[in-house]
């Protein structure tokens, strides 16, 4: 399966498995390939993490709250899943509840979106995160493989 992705895929994968512990099994990428094509690739790791967040717009063009999931996170974003259409390039403050006492507060706008049956995926940017943002993210970086965080 894997040997049949695009170049783009197959970068993508290098670029989110980037432990020695990956490299055996991952494709490799054909010399004359174009992983470039497309979005540009990311250049932090995202980790999978469900989580329930809300984003409030208010400004010149009217003022909302949406609740949203969350589904995955990184140092400069996190993608999220909403049932409601959400404003793109308008920037909001997403309140994410990571864990038990644990809530980040940030300045974050919604860049992309991916229709589904259900709503849409919403990929948010942002430029600064708060203390609990960095915690959760480097306490998903200390542990690399499941080996590691037994």
């Amino acid at each position: 399966v894997l040997g049949g992705l695009d170049d783009r895929k197959k970068a993508l994968l290098w670029t989110i498995y980037d432990q020695l512990d990956y490299k055996p099994v991952l494709p490799t990428l054909s010399p004359a390939g174009d992983a470039e094509g497309g979005h540009p690739l990311r250049n932090c790791r995202r980790f999978s993490m469900r989580c329930p967040a809300q984003i409030e717009y208010a400004d010149e063009a009217g003022k909302g709250v949406f609740v949203v999931a969350v589904i995955d996170i990184s140092h400069s974003g996190f993608q999220a899943e909403s049932r409601l259409p959400l404003p793109l390039d308008r920037e909001g403050e997403a309140v994410v509840e990571l864990g038990e006492g644990k809530r980040s507060v940030l300045r974050a706008r919604a860049v992309r979106r991916k229709d589904t049956q259900g709503g849409a995926f919403y990929g948010f940017r942002f430029e600064e995160s708060d203390a609990p943002w960095r915690e959760c993210i480097s306490a998903f970086e200390m542990g690399y493989t499941y080996r590691d965080i037994r």
